[in-house]
């Protein structure tokens, strides 16, 4: 094979492999929430520590409710299930006025939610509670693209490595 047809024989195969989405950015967003539970909370729960691990395979963009348990790593006390990520949510009547994003999941029979500023399920970052107080649940939020697997990155390169190979025998 010459230089050209090995040139038009990569550029078909990146093609072929961008197309079919192994090459395309398409790493998993985590959610991971911790915080305590209001001490006033009737929830039976009041004043303990909580939080999860969600693994999506993207930001959430719209409202989820429930999100399916199966991207759930890991909640905490036990008893925490079925999470639900809220997008634009109106806050009712809790300042401040504008929207605002919300995380809830179940625990102990009643909904525990904490809510974030506007957009913090739809970006990486660091989110603490929008407001607090003496009833409110509170929180941090952190947000993050998964790494990419290691074997998708095992093949990459091995094929680039045989890529090079074929290309220094030709020569």
């Amino acid at each position: 094979m010459d230089t050209i047809t090995i040139r038009r024989t990569v550029r078909v195969a990146f093609a072929a492999a961008l197309l079919s989405g192994h090459l395309a950015a398409s790493a998993n967003v985590i959610y991971e929430f911790s915080g305590a539970v209001a001490s006033s909370s009737t929830s039976g729960y009041a004043g303990e520590s909580i939080g999860f691990v969600y693994e999506s395979p993207d930001f959430f963009h719209v409202n989820t409710i429930p999100a399916p348990d199966s991207g759930l790593e890991s909640c905490f006390p036990t008893g925490c299930s079925s999470p639900r990520f809220y997008v634009d949510v109106s806050p009712l009547s809790i300042p401040p006025t504008d929207n605002a994003d919300a995380v809830g999941f179940a625990l102990g029979g009643s909904t525990v939610f904490i809510y974030f500023q506007d957009g913090a399920l739809e970006a990486e970052g660091t989110y603490a509670n929008l407001y607090s107080g003496s009833n409110v649940n509170t929180g941090t939020l952190t947000v993050r693209q998964a790494v990419a697997e290691p074997g998708t990155l095992a093949l990459l390169g091995l094929g680039l490595a045989g890529l090079a190979a074929a290309r220094t025998r030709k020569q």
